[in-house]
């Protein structure tokens, strides 16, 4: 009784109680309309989550319609009566009289389901389309995360996806480049979870990988979106070993080559000016005379002092 009720409410206080009992009328004739009217036609619908859709009510383009609407169930969505249009509709939907067409927006899963919309013409004739709709949600870009042994004989690994509707499975796709058997190599888990709020499930696949073989290349997949290439079980580059080693020896030849370096520089240094002073006697002696003066005037400056000191009060 839910569309007698919403097409009752369309009835505003000014209506005479002639279009009171045409729209009491109306409503009859639709409940039961709905009821024994076969199907024109049925459409596919299939929208995705947070995006639009568009319901075609497919109207006769040889006849006027007199009143278009769509309902889920007993539910009224939106619609017209003539010239103008019916109350009480959903929030995320418009109602496009020129072309009697449906947009509904913001699409949750919870609008997965059948619709119906129903037409009235002019001329008496009336029509029903049933409407399928299906909302999907894309799976998110696979990511991969890799836990191995220390010694590097078996590795786990874990592909996960998020947010995808309907639920999918999770395929694997292992480079063999050698003669590697399916024992190298076996998915040991796999599990999907619903969300009880959007609806939407997350997927997730364990494999377990023999290292005893060498580095193997692998993608894992959802629907239509692949990882990245990834490596398991590659073992350390023998020239990354010895890089380390060889670096730090060169820092330390570097090192000691500058050490002496400058211990030459300075011994020859040093010698020089010896060499120098010993050509040169004169200027010994003016080492020795200047050395001579800074004691005197150290002395001087110490008598000085102690005068001053006794000459205080």
């Amino acid at each position: 009784m839910a569309s007698s009720y919403n097409l009752l409410d369309f009835q505003s206080s000014t209506c005479s109680k002639h279009s009171k009992r045409s729209l009491q009328l109306l409503a009859l004739g639709l409940i039961m309309f709905c009821k024994v009217t076969d199907i024109a036609a049925t459409d596919q619908v299939t929208g995705e989550l947070k995006g639009n859709v568009t319901f075609d009510c497919h109207v006769s383009e040889t006849k006027k319609p007199k009143s278009v609407y769509v309902q889920r169930g007993s539910i009224f969505l939106n619609g017209f009566y003539g010239s103008r249009p019916m109350p009480n509709k959903w929030p995320n939907t418009i109602m496009y009289r020129e072309t009697s067409t449906m947009v509904m927006f913001n699409l949750k899963l919870s609008h997965i389901g059948t619709y119906c919309c129903h037409i009235w013409y002019t001329d008496g004739s009336e029509e029903k389309h049933e409407i399928q709709l299906s909302v999907t949600a894309k799976f998110s870009k696979p990511s991969v995360t890799t836990h191995c042994t220390a010694d590097n004989w078996s590795c786990l690994v874990t592909c996960q996806s998020h947010g995808g509707y309907p639920s999918d499975t999770m395929m694997w796709e292992v480079n063999q480049t050698r003669n590697t058997s399916s024992q190298m190599w076996k998915v040991v888990n796999s599990s999907e979870v619903q969300s009880t709020d959007t609806m939407v499930f997350n997927i997730s696949s364990t494999a377990s990988f023999n290292c005893s073989e060498g580095a193997l290349l692998f993608t894992c997949s959802i629907g239509d979106l692949t990882s990245d290439m990834q490596t398991v079980c590659a073992p350390a580059a023998p020239h990354e070993v010895a890089e380390v080693p060889l670096t730090g020896i060169a820092i330390c030849v570097v090192a000691v080559f500058i050490v002496v370096v400058v211990a030459i520089a300075a011994a020859h240094l040093y010698k020089k000016c010896r060499k120098r002073r010993a050509e040169r006697p004169e200027l010994a002696k003016r080492d020795e005379g200047g050395q001579k003066k800074d004691e005197e005037l150290q002395e001087l400056a110490q008598l000085a002092k102690g005068n001053s000191e006794m000459e205080a009060p």
